[in-house]
């Protein structure tokens, strides 16, 4: 899973040309997401819709804003 987020930062930084804090605060995020698949027992090569509702739901109740999700 670490391997694809490493994979899709990379293509955001060289193909989109994404500033290097839009790629850390992606690449955290991302890192969030990970680590509440791997809590519900998912392979992130199997995540449904579901399983993104509840980590922007989990991130809802932390307090973070929309735009901050």
């Amino acid at each position: 899973a670490d391997q694809l987020a490493d994979r899709f930062l990379a293509y955001l930084a060289v193909e989109k040309g994404l500033a290097a804090k839009t790629l850390a605060a992606y690449g955290r995020d991302l890192a969030a997401f990970l680590d509440h698949c791997e809590r519900a027992g998912r392979e992130v090569t199997g995540v449904a819709l579901a399983d993104l509702v509840g980590f922007l739901e989990g991130e809802q109740q932390r307090g973070l804003s929309a735009r901050s999700r």
